[in-house]
């Protein structure tokens, strides 16, 4: 009982509930699509302002560690918000997923990969995301979409910290150089990211389903 005053008192039911549906179809769109777009001809939409932008191996620190920070705590300080807020929320992340679903499909995209050398933490953690991580489902960016709607729920946390939200979206900022820094996505990802976010927000504030 204690633990479950706890999980209450940290977020309420409702939260969780938003919560445990937005990772759930976050994985299921991101893995999940796989098994059906893996044998699909893959295009490569990387440009010459792309491949002008440096190979940085330090940037997987933000890629990998940042990106997760921001995106848990987060959703945790907007999910506990009130139930309309949480909802919203949840919404606008599965509609911009589902339209992120699509282009997977219709439109499979791909991009080369440097050569990762040295032997330091950062070329390590290069080499192993690399590995863990297939060169597909890259249009539009799951990582930009997740610190995009991050940013800009922010202000939707009534009772965030004041340094939450000038961190938020410094921390946002980072996340986009770290896709394109890792050389994981293009300039074209992030855009087709920010642009299924708004349209999950803009569906999401005006179909009242499930606010009641």
């Amino acid at each position: 009982m204690k633990i479950v005053k706890k999980l209450y008192n940290a977020m309420p039911p409702y939260g969780w509930i938003c919560a445990i549906l937005m990772t759930s179809w976050n994985f299921l769109i991101y893995f999940g699509s796989r098994v059906f777009t893996t044998g699909l001809y893959h295009h490569d939409i990387e440009t010459d302002l792309d491949r002008a932008l440096p190979f940085i191996p330090a940037f997987v620190i933000i890629y990998i560690f940042g990106s997760y920070a921001q995106w848990i705590y987060g959703y945790y300080l907007v999910l506990r918000e009130d139930r309309v807020t949480a909802v919203r929320v949840a919404k606008a992340e599965i509609i911009a997923e589902i339209i992120c679903l699509v282009c997977f499909f219709v439109y499979p995209t791909t991009m080369g990969r440097p050569e990762v050398v040295g032997d330091d933490i950062f070329a390590n953690l290069m080499r192993w995301l690399y590995d863990t991580d297939a060169s597909d489902n890259l249009f539009p960016s799951v990582h930009c979409i997740e610190s995009y709607m991050i940013m800009r729920t922010c202000f939707w946390a009534k009772t965030a910290p004041k340094w939450y939200k000038p961190a938020t979206i410094i921390m946002s900022v980072l996340v986009f150089l770290s896709t394109f820094f890792c050389k994981q996505h293009v300039l074209a990802d992030f855009v087709g990211a920010v642009i299924c976010v708004e349209i999950g927000l803009f569906i999401s504030r005006r179909v009242k389903w499930f606010e009641k």
